[in-house]
C-alpha cells in the first residue's frame, strides 16, 4: 500500500511542476509579483494576528461599557437614587457596547490611529 501511495505522491509531484512550469511558460503575467509562499503565509499570519488583536479590543470596549452599566447601577444606589450621572455613563457604555468604532483609548487604538495616518 505504501508503494503504491509513493508512486502515486511521485506522479502528482511531477504533474503539479509541469503545469506549473506550463503556466510560468504560457501566462507569465500571474506569476509577475513573484510566488514566494513563505512571505505569504508571514503576510497571513500577520493579518490573522491583527485581526485577533481587533477582536480582542472590541471585546475588551464591551466589557468596559458592561461594566459602566453595572458602575452606574450601583451609584444610583450610593446616591439614594439621584440618576444624575446615569445622564453621562449611560449613553457612553451603549455607545461602547454597541459601537463598531473605536471608543476605548488603549495601545491599540494609538497604534492603529499612528497607523492610518501613514497611510495618509
Amino acid at each position: 500500500m505504501s508503494f503504491q501511495y509513493d508512486q502515486y505522491l511521485d506522479q502528482h509531484k511531477a504533474n503539479v511542476k509541469r503545469g506549473f512550469d506550463w503556466i510560468q511558460e504560457n501566462l507569465p503575467e500571474l506569476l509577475k509579483g513573484g510566488f514566494d509562499y513563505r512571505q505569504r503565509a508571514k503576510e497571513r499570519k500577520q493579518l490573522k494576528i491583527q485581526e485577533k488583536r481587533r477582536r480582542l479590543y472590541f471585546l475588551k470596549q464591551k466589557v468596559i461599557g458592561v461594566f459602566f452599566l453595572v458602575f452606574t447601577i450601583f451609584a444610583i444606589k450610593l446616591l439614594d437614587g439621584d440618576a444624575t450621572i446615569a445622564l453621562l455613563t449611560v449613553p457612553l457604555s451603549l455607545m461602547m457596547i454597541f459601537s463598531k468604532e473605536k471608543w476605548w483609548m488603549d495601545n491599540y487604538y494609538f497604534e492603529t490611529e499612528r497607523n492610518e495616518r501613514k497611510k495618509r
